[in-house]
């Protein structure tokens, strides 16, 4: 009865229970991002900060860790959740979730991903920044200080 108590749990399994946890949030907020961009037409990248702490937020209270995995964990599942929601909001809610284990849509998405964000334009770069300080949002706050 100690594994599904999580004060009980030691540190690896409170890790591995943050892994899921954060996996789930990566994805879901991905696709409520990627569908509010894709049906707004505009780009809300400051959201992006949003996504980062609320990802920071799951795995600082599922996890409750302080170690640098926790930390790592945080910015590596904020980083897959901006992946997810440029994906939705390119292709669509509906052929990203009929493709998303489909190698050849992750190679497409990687690829319009890159194309648009390494462009030499005021937006791409801001949209960057913005995804940076996500990434930098979900990675500080991922551990009880």
């Amino acid at each position: 009865m100690q594994i599904y108590n999580a004060r009980y749990a030691d540190n690896n399994q409170r890790f591995i229970m943050a892994c899921i946890a954060s996996f789930i949030s990566a994805i879901v907020l991905g696709i409520l991002f990627g569908w509010v961009k894709s049906m707004l037409m505009i780009i809300p990248s400051v959201l992006f900060i949003v996504i980062g702490y609320g990802i920071a937020w799951v795995i600082r209270k599922i996890g409750r860790g302080v170690t640098q995995k926790f930390m790592i964990l945080g910015a590596v599942m904020t980083f897959l959740s901006i992946l997810v929601a440029d994906t939705c909001s390119i292709v669509g809610v509906g052929a990203f979730l009929s493709n998303i284990f489909n190698p050849q849509m992750w190679s497409f998405a990687l690829q319009a991903w890159f194309s648009t964000y390494l462009s030499a334009n005021l937006n791409s770069i801001l949209g960057l920044i913005l995804r940076g300080i996500g990434i930098y949002c979900g990675y500080i706050y991922s551990v009880i200080l």
